[in-house]
């Protein structure tokens, strides 16, 4: 069975989930941020809203 769980940080995803991968003996597969999505309706994300981590995952050794 796999959990899937979501956090939420204010600006330290990325910090925090390394942090998460050093203690647990993980390792981060994949970092999205929300400047690869598209951006539609003249909806414009400054360059450091672009920067932020939408999803990342956090391979752990058991396998979660």
């Amino acid at each position: 069975m796999k959990i899937h769980i979501y956090l939420n940080f204010d600006g330290k995803t990325e910090e925090a989930f390394r942090f998460y991968a050093n203690v647990l003996g993980g390792r981060l597969t994949e970092i999205h941020r929300f400047g690869s999505m598209p951006q539609e309706g003249g909806f414009e994300l400054t360059p450091e809203q672009q920067n932020l981590v939408m999803h990342v995952g956090l391979a752990l050794p058991d396998g979660q």
